[in-house]
């Protein structure tokens, strides 16, 4: 026995596993920790000392009559609750298993831990480890004496920033996928799969593998999306091109005030100017907005309620209504105490702690603007009077949204959002309408469609069902083909290629892959040895593949982990002639399979030819 420190201690550097094991549906990372607490150990005060630092509701963690197994389990709630905050799809929980010998008065174990990325659950884990080990060497700590551990933490978090699953509609995209059992893996930065072989799409947020590269560029030029539009009759604001200050100022007097100023080519309200009244912020709005383009564009500025309408497939899929950044009265406060309170609710709080700066503020914008209403922020607004204080809607800039019922939209509103998705050639779209009443008729009404986004980004605080509405009508239920795994020994346990594509009709599958080779439906797609995982990746990736069969060795699997999360049946060849050192290699190897959910006891079988 070893003397045992107070603590989570690693034994030794963790180990990447580039594929899945012990159950869990994400790549693991396997750790030896060992973990000496005190006995009757109370965990509150370490509880309320973490709470501040995670943006989840907090969750019931376990108590325990193992002291070591509850500082085990926070170490491995926080890791991952840490990643969720910054957008890295960590999901799982781990898989813990006891492991012998252990240092005196402590126990150790082996925890397969999930990982989007390896170097960000690395990171993870240290911080936690630290933070506990920081607070077990001061048992009496006070739950607010944690600056040096809040120092590190901010310094986690932009360490992290890099590991993201890249902009909010993949990382929901990803949360969908998980809740719906559904196989999702990168395939390049902010590019998914997902589902396997037939099932399998790939998305880039909501660009998908069908969206057409001439719809996204024509959206990305608002000028261009206008002129599109106009020709199949549709509803588009008024505006020209301006080269300089003094020929946006022109162009302003000439189509009359107000105006917005708005880069052509610029998403999420970057360098866009609304509702401007004089010469003086027209010029002020353009040289700013000039630091994002090179074309700028004059707008008529259109009265009206600003909608997003999303687009899937040919109907309308969420609606929100999005007013500016700003405050409501309620009678009695005045506008800058209103704002105050605004500023400390979690979303605010959030984006300041992400950029150093605050969403809404009495800056030079929200000044003008409650100068142009004869307001100061000392004045006391009518209870429900919005007081608007920044001249866009967009979320970015401090906006609001309310999600509107699509029962509420007249039909020829959702008809118009439809064809301006076709008439742009997308799949998926974001359309931003102006307009009076969404439940009148724009015929009637009048409205103008101001800008066509083919990479919306969807949200997930109102209606989050959206991303599994796309994911199952894209991919399918849950995106899955029927597996099956032969497991060898080693290479002298390989089947031929007649045998294996014999194996693979009797299970019904059209694919097999193995280190010599992949086939499909009999034909074989590459002769470059692959190892049994890497031949498998690639045949799961293939559109064509119904079913497979995979086929590795048990050193590959201990190695490199399994190729798919889940299989029907897993198979052993050549283990009637392992030696004692061989048979404790393919009970471990079983164990990591057997624990899976990918296969159950009932699913391994043994083969003798």
């Amino acid at each position: 026995m070893t003397l045992a420190r107070i603590g989570i201690h690693l034994r030794s550097k963790a180990r990447t596993l580039r594929g899945y094991a012990y159950g869990l549906r994400q790549p693991v990372l396997l750790c030896e920790f060992d973990v000496t607490i005190p006995g009757g150990y109370d965990f509150a005060a370490m509880d309320q000392a973490m709470a501040p630092f995670f943006e989840e509701t907090p969750a019931t963690l376990e108590t325990t009559p193992d002291p070591a197994g509850g500082a085990l389990h926070r170490l491995l709630h926080w890791h991952a609750a840490v990643q969720r905050q910054q957008k890295i799809p960590v999901f799982e929980s781990a898989c813990v298993m006891p492991l012998a010998p252990a240092p005196e008065n402590g126990r150790s174990f082996l925890v397969a831990v999930p990982y989007h990325v390896p170097a960000a659950t690395v990171a993870a884990l240290a911080w936690v480890q630290g933070a506990l080990n920081d607070m077990l060497a001061v048992p009496d700590r006070p739950a607010g004496d944690t600056a040096q551990i809040r120092e590190k933490f901010d310094r986690l978090l932009d360490k992290l920033q890099q590991y993201a699953a890249g902009g909010s509609n993949n990382y929901h995209l990803l949360t969908a996928a998980h809740r719906m059992d559904m196989p999702a893996s990168p395939i390049l930065a902010g590019t998914f799969r997902f589902g396997l072989g037939t099932h399998g799409r790939l998305l880039e947020s909501t660009l998908t593998d069908r969206t057409p590269a001439l719809g996204v560029k024509i959206s990305h030029s608002k000028s261009k999306t206008a002129h599109l539009l106009r020709q199949h009759g549709l509803p588009t604001p008024q505006h020209a091109a301006a080269t300089n200050a003094e020929q946006a100022v022109e162009l302003a007097n000439k189509l009359g005030y107000p105006v917005v100023i708005k880069p052509d080519d610029q998403e999420q309200g970057r360098g866009v100017e609304a509702g401007l009244r004089d010469d003086a912020a027209v010029t002020a709005a353009y040289v700013a907005a000039r630091n994002h383009s090179k074309l700028i564009l004059v707008e008529k500025h259109c009265e009206g309620n600003d909608y997003r309408l999303t687009v899937f497939r040919g109907r309308v899929v969420k609606i929100l209504l999005r007013h500016p950044g700003g405050v409501v009265g309620d009678g009695s406060l005045t506008i800058a105490e209103l704002l105050s309170i605004e500023q400390q609710t979690p979303r605010f709080q959030k984006k300041l702690r992400q950029t150093g700066k605050m969403l809404v503020d009495f800056d030079s914008e929200a000044m003008s603007l409650l100068a142009e209403r004869g307001l100061s922020p000392q004045s006391i607004p009518a209870a429900g009077e919005a007081i608007p204080l920044r001249r866009k809607s967009n979320i970015s800039a401090g906006g609001s949204q309310m999600l509107i019922p699509i029962a509420d939209a007249h039909p020829d509103n959702l008809d118009l959002a439809i064809r301006a998705t076709e008439v742009m050639c997308l799949d998926v779209s974001g359309v931003d309408l102006i307009i009076p009443d969404l439940s009148r008729s724009w015929m009637e009404t009048g409205a103008v469609i101001v800008e066509m986004n083919a990479q919306p980004q969807i949200g997930v605080d109102y209606a989050p069902e959206v991303f599994q509405t796309i994911l199952r009508e894209l991919v399918g239920e849950t995106g899955r083909v029927p597996l099956h795994l032969l497991i060898c020994l080693d290479e002298t346990d390989f089947p031929t290629r007649e045998q294996a594509l014999r194996l693979a009709q009797a299970a019904n599958c059209n694919g097999v892959s193995m280190p010599s080779g992949i086939w499909i439906n009999g034909r074989q797609l590459t002769n470059v040895a692959h190892t049994g995982f890497d031949s498998a990746r690639i045949l799961l990736c293939n559109p064509t593949l119904s079913a497979a069969l995979c086929v590795m060795t048990a050193g590959d699997i201990m190695q490199n982990g399994l190729p798919a999360d889940r299989f029907e049946k897993a198979t052993i060849m050549g283990h009637q002639r392992a030696n004692a050192q061989e048979q404790a290699m393919l009970k471990k190897m079983v164990d990591m399979i057997r624990g899976s959910s990918a296969t159950s006891r009932s699913s391994i079988s043994n083969r003798t030819s």
